[in-house]
């Protein structure tokens, strides 16, 4: 989220919202690989996000 406040305009202010994907449950009996956003798009991480994932395995089965 992005704010500005503008004071030559009196007492208002700009909001910008962006919402990103960020975490989720993985169930699936597959491997991959779980990376952060923007990775390999030459962008930053993005300032105070907060990814949760939950990694569900069969029974028996190992997460690594």
């Amino acid at each position: 989220m992005q704010s500005a406040f503008m004071p030559e305009e009196g007492l208002s202010f700009k909001l910008n919202v962006q919402y990103y994907k960020c975490g989720g449950l993985i169930s699936e009996p597959n491997s991959g690989v779980i990376t952060n956003p923007n990775f390999g798009d030459g962008r930053p991480y993005l300032s105070n996000s907060h990814c949760l994932w939950m990694l569900v395995a069969p029974e028996g089965m190992i997460v690594k």
